[in-house]
Parts: structure tokens; sequence; C-alpha cells
């Protein structure tokens, strides 16, 4: 659906990729390894972070997505 496509590129294009550094690195849904995907916020979310909260965020996201959880909730 033409309406589908474009709701989900909108959202999409609002998202960030975090790296395990701490960096924005690019658009979310960019990750070449679909199994050990990156952490992705909303930009103004990223933004608000540190890059030390980005990082521990990040990879926190690496670690749980090994054992195969799509889902992790950023750190506290």
């Amino acid at each position: 659906n033409e309406i589908e496509d474009r709701i989900s590129e909108s959202l999409r294009s609002a998202l960030v990729r975090i790296d395990t550094q701490g960096n924005i690195s690019g658009k979310c849904g960019t990750m070449k390894n679909k199994k050990n995907p990156s952490r992705c916020l909303p930009r103004k979310k990223a933004q608000s972070l540190t890059k030390a909260e980005r990082k521990a965020s990040a990879q926190k996201k690496k670690r749980e997505g090994k054992k195969g959880k799509q889902f992790v909730k950023n750190p506290k």
C-alpha cells in the first residue's frame, strides 16, 4: 500500500542508528547484520542522551540481541 510505504519511510527517517561507540551513525534499518541489529532511537531521544548513555544502550542491545531478543529496553 502506497500510504503505508510513505508512513513507514517517514517513521524510519525519524529514527537513527547508534553504534557501540555511542555515535549516531545513520538511518535506522540500514544495518547489514539483521541477526544482531544496532540500537535505533528517535533522533530527539538520541540527541538528548550523552555519548556514554548512547554507548551503554547500544552495547546492551548487541548483548541481548545475541541472545535472540528483538526488543531491549534502554538502561537506566
